[in-house]
Order: C-alpha cells, then sequence, then structure tokens
C-alpha cells in the first residue's frame, strides 16, 4: 500500500506523521518539506496541478486550494480512498484523534 500526501504545512504533517506510523510508502508533493521527514518518506518539490491524476492507493489533499482538491477527486481511479483536509465530509477515511500527554 501507498500514499501521496499533497502539502506538508502543519496539517500535512501531522498526517505524514500518522501514516508513517502505518509503515505504508509515502510520496510527498509539496514545494517544501519538513526536515524531520527528509529520509523517510519520497519527497517531490513542486506544487500539484489539477490535471494530474495520481496512482496511489491513498491520496491526502492538504492544501488551502479547494480547487485543486476538487479536481484530483474527480481525476481519481476506481478503488482509491481520498482525505480533504478543506472537507473531511467528502473523505473516504479519516485519522482519528491522538493525545500526546507528557510524562
Amino acid at each position: 500500500m501507498n500514499a501521496v500526501v499533497v502539502g506538508a504545512g502543519n496539517v500535512g504533517s501531522r498526517r505524514i506523521r500518522h501514516l508513517l506510523d502505518s509503515g505504508i510508502q509515502i510520496t510527498v508533493i509539496s514545494p517544501s518539506l519538513p526536515e524531520c521527514f527528509h529520509g523517510f518518506v519520497c519527497w517531490e518539490p513542486r506544487y500539484l496541478t489539477k490535471h494530474e491524476c495520481l496512482t496511489a492507493n491513498l491520496i491526502v489533499l492538504c492544501t488551502d486550494n479547494y480547487e485543486l482538491h476538487d479536481a484530483i477527486s474527480k481525476n481519481r481511479a476506481p478503488g482509491q480512498l481520498i482525505y480533504r483536509a478543506d472537507d473531511v465530509k467528502k473523505s473516504d477515511f479519516h485519522f482519528p484523534a491522538v493525545i500526546h500527554r507528557a510524562t
């Protein structure tokens, strides 16, 4: 199983951490990537365009571009699952809430 995460800001970074814990292969498409993820994910330092079709099993859209999210959702292949940070009601799956407490 593999995933593509589009956007590596605050929300995208949280989603990347969850996916890393699952052990699946992750590609991040974002102009920048926090250094803590270097070496753990495949990084494509660029912006995604709305005309692209992604081939991953999971697509995690974490940008502030609603039009891009709509276009990628429409371009998806059968069986692909999409998470939309901008509109979780249009998502096929959700990330659990996690609370980390200091000991």
